[in-house]
């Protein structure tokens, strides 16, 4: 009931800005722009009511200067070795499964907030306890005690590369046996947070020459398993990347797979997903990151072409450029393709649905970033064209979840 109010609200806002349908519409610049702040308004406090509201960017000089001490008070590195032999030679003379079990005890004095869960961890693992879910479980201990000693506010700002636990889980999944099955890949959430702490500990060599065994093996035997695990690996380690302030290294990742793929002769498909990830952090999720440099997003973005990517995605993108952003695909978007959004509208049912659909929220997202790029250039009567594609989405979105059509269809 209470989201049916929420979207007769905004209809109600529309309805006051914009006449009525069989009416003329030559907005003004000032109307036009009091209906795009009414579309942007509605449309984030409907993201936030459905993902819960976005943390403010820490784009201040001054927030930068405090991020940039308190990484630099955490980042004492422990002696890790960087070099892939060293990690495995290192891992041999610490194999977890060979420590004996103590019991696990807080030492007092000066010492690292971390200890005592590493403690608890090598424990199971001597005692043969460990899991992938209790890996996992240790892995989140460790992150909500480095957010603790951070002053950020934001969880893409936390230092991981002090903290070891990273080296310590890898140690155990090569004691195991489990990193040459890369089983434990299909626990999303836990190998993501695994490879996030990897990054940070200076371990990601390690994951590429996973990769480059992996896709050897399935462009060699070609069997379910080896491309199930490459596919899975490739979208995991891109994820992780997008996980920290800048998408400089999601950039040259994307591009170093894609090139590792073509070597391999296998399919560029393989990075859609991945790819698409990384678009929409450099799109709608922007505020969390800084600018890549040209050097990286151009080539990037003409990677959309060979994995045929849909265009809004480019279109998107082209609005977020770093030097020089053009609205011309959203308008050519809007002109040609929003039908698309209109059908998958009248398919969605939001009882057995509540969110709205990924692609119309991208659609949203991009139609607003394109009208005020527009209104910014005095492309008054452009921006009013995309204005009207956006109200009529929005209207149908009020239609739907107020049961206004009365003929939806089950969602697919």
């Amino acid at each position: 009931m209470s989201k049916a109010k929420g979207w007769q609200a905004v209809s109600k806002t529309i309805s006051s800005l914009v006449p009525p349908i069989h009416q003329p519409l030559p907005l003004s610049k000032r109307d036009s722009q009091r209906l795009l702040d009414a579309l942007k308004t509605s449309f984030r406090s409907e993201l936030d009511r459905q993902h819960g509201p976005s943390p403010n960017p820490l784009s201040s000089p001054k927030a930068s200067t405090t991020l940039t001490s308190a990484s630099a008070s955490s980042a004492e590195k422990p002696d890790v070795p960087h070099r892939p032999t060293d990690v495995h030679l290192h891992s041999i003379l610490n194999n977890p499964l060979l420590n004996q079990a103590s019991s696990p005890r807080r030492t007092s004095g000066i010492g690292s907030p971390y200890d005592h869960d590493k403690e608890v961890f090598q424990q199971a693992v001597a005692k043969g306890l460990m899991t992938i879910p209790r890996a996992h479980g240790f892995l989140l201990k460790i992150f909500k005690t480095a957010e603790k000693n951070t002053l950020s506010q934001s969880p893409l700002y936390v230092p991981l590369q002090g903290t070891g636990a990273g080296l310590l889980v890898l140690q155990w999944l090569k004691a195991s046996g489990q990193h040459n099955t890369y089983s434990w890949l299909s626990n999303q959430k836990f190998s993501v947070l695994l490879l996030r702490f990897m990054i940070a500990e200076g371990l990601d060599d390690m994951v590429w020459i996973w990769l480059e065994r992996v896709m050897k093996q399935a462009s060699s035997v070609n069997t379910m398993h080896s491309r199930i695990c490459s596919d899975l690996l490739i979208k995991h380690f891109i994820a992780a990347h997008t996980c920290t302030e800048g998408l400089r290294d999601a950039y040259s990742s994307v591009i170093k797979v894609e090139s590792m793929l073509k070597k391999n002769e296998l399919p560029l498909n393989q990075l859609g997903d991945a790819w698409s990830l990384v678009a929409w952090n450099s799109t709608v999720a922007s505020w969390k990151h800084a600018k890549a440099p040209v050097s990286l997003f151009e080539p990037f973005v003409a990677m959309s072409i060979e994995l045929e990517r849909r265009l809004h995605e480019r279109a998107h993108l082209d609005l977020y450029h770093p030097t020089d952003p053009s609205a011309e695909l959203a308008l050519q978007y809007f002109r040609d393709d929003d039908s698309f959004v209109k059908r998958l509208l009248s398919q969605w049912d939001p009882a057995a649905a509540p969110k709205m659909p990924p692609y119309v929220q991208r659609v949203m997202a991009l139609g607003i970033d394109a009208a005020n790029h527009l209104m910014s250039a005095d492309r008054v009567r452009e921006a009013n064209t995309i204005l009207d594609c956006i109200s009529g989405i929005q209207n149908r979105i009020q239609e739907i979840v107020g049961g206004g059509s009365g003929e939806l269809k089950p969602a697919v």
